[in-house]
């Protein structure tokens, strides 16, 4: 249901990070329109409301630590999915995380006590904590997550180098397709 409310979100703070190029998006129910959205609404809604984005995923502490500046001013009590997901079937609250790039799980940043499965089984999706720079796994908790936070990659341009080499590969062939005539 939430994706088809896309007009109740709001994006309440954005910024690109120097460390990686990336633009972060944080996006917000108002209180007045909270509700507890999925993980996979708000992935899915994200795609929608901003083509190219993804759920956020975090490889360093600078990274976190940019996310947080985005955040600690908003001041805002709810919880914030991030990209990050752990396969249902695993029991081990701490095993088999994964974030929705492929990119490796090498840096974490859990609040204390967590990950912790406090509703067992079902705490498989990665959110920051509230109205501190640490994370929680979260599942079901009505009324916690109301925003999330989306992630652009960088748009490499292509080397005029390599602009070069694919012209010289076209006219190459070109040539070659004349000369077999």
């Amino acid at each position: 249901a939430a994706a088809t409310e896309a007009a109740a979100t709001s994006l309440v703070a954005e910024g690109t990070w120097s460390g990686n190029g990336h633009h972060y998006a944080v996006y917000f129910y108002p209180y007045e329109e909270q509700h507890d959205v999925t993980w996979e609404a708000a992935a899915a809604e994200l795609a929608v409301l901003a083509p190219g984005y993804h759920l956020a995923t975090i490889t360093s502490q600078a990274e976190n630590d940019f996310i947080w500046s985005l955040l600690e001013p908003l001041g805002i009590e709810v919880e914030w999915w991030l990209g990050g997901f752990q396969d249902p079937a695993e029991l081990d609250p701490l095993l088999g995380w994964q974030w929705v790039t492929g990119e490796a799980w090498d840096y974490t940043n859990w609040e204390f006590r967590e990950p912790n499965d406090t509703t067992v089984g079902n705490e498989n999706h990665l959110a920051w904590f509230y109205t501190t720079p640490y994370w929680n796994d979260e599942g079901s908790c009505l009324g916690c997550v109301s925003g999330y936070i989306g992630e652009k990659p960088a748009v490499v341009p292509i080397p005029a180098a390599a602009w070069l080499f694919a012209g010289a590969l076209s006219a190459l062939a070109l040539v070659r397709r004349t000369a077999i005539r």
